[in-house]
């Protein structure tokens, strides 16, 4: 019984560092807004719960807990042509997709990652 309760104490430990394993890498992040869509390339890495995301223009700094990937920072998007503000929260889901919403310079957008790697 102290077996099982030792590797399932070590298996929660190690749990936050799977889900990391999981948003690390390349992606593609496609926004969709009333007003239009923009699309960006960001690489995501996460050490802990200490989440960047970073773009050939921006980086975004955040968390990556409980699945919950929350980044916030000025990032550029090409067809706006301007950086502004940034708060992007989004979760992997079932289909292995970033899916969440962003708020950036007054707009709210609805996000889609695909893995780009």
């Amino acid at each position: 019984m102290k077996r099982l309760f030792a590797i399932l104490g070590l298996t929660l430990c190690l749990l936050p560092w799977a889900w990391a394993d999981e948003v690390d890498g390349a992606w593609g992040l496609s926004m969709v807004a009333v007003e239009g869509t923009a699309f960006v390339s960001m690489t995501i890495s996460v050490d802990g719960e200490t989440a960047t995301g970073k773009t050939s223009d921006s980086e975004l700094t955040g968390t990556y807990k409980d699945g919950k990937l929350e980044l916030d920072g000025d990032l550029y998007l090409e067809e706006a042509g301007y950086s502004a503000d940034a708060n992007l929260t989004a979760s992997l889901a079932e289909d292995g997709k970033l899916k969440g919403k962003i708020y950036w310079g007054g707009y709210n957008a609805d996000v889609t990652g695909d893995r780009e790697d």
